[in-house]
């Protein structure tokens, strides 16, 4: 695709809220989008997303998580809220690697941090 349809596309998504197409577009596009030329071309809202996306990679939460990771991650929270515990725990238990991603922390909301720290201190801890 052209650069030009690339950066009409990108702005005309951005000034329709529609973030999700101009990600993906932003994402297969990156190097030509963040060349000084081409990102002249974008319009404000498009900049705007452009930076975002750039601190997303820089910041490490650009490993995006699955959906099903995102599902799992919702369901430990909901238990929590809900005082579910030993559910809870067993979601923690079976997801451990998910759990240590800079990503999914993101997604825990704060009593599930609490708890997460919680149960990692406790498996991590050596047997007295």
């Amino acid at each position: 695709m052209k650069i030009e349809s690339v950066i009409i596309l990108v702005n005309k998504m951005c000034d329709e809220s529609r973030y999700t197409k101009a990600r993906e577009i932003i994402y297969k596009e990156w190097d030509r989008l963040t060349e000084s030329k081409t990102y002249t071309l974008l319009n404000k809202n498009a900049k705007e997303f452009v930076m975002i996306i750039k601190a997303e990679k820089e910041d490490g939460s650009f490993e995006a998580l699955t959906f099903s990771e995102k599902k799992t991650l919702n369901l430990f929270n909901q238990y929590i809220r809900d005082t579910n515990l030993s559910f809870a725990k067993r979601i923690y238990h079976a997801n451990i690697e998910l759990f240590e991603k800079k990503a999914a922390q993101n997604w825990l909301h704060g009593d599930a941090k609490i708890f997460y720290d919680a149960w990692k201190k406790f498996i991590n801890e050596p047997n007295k």
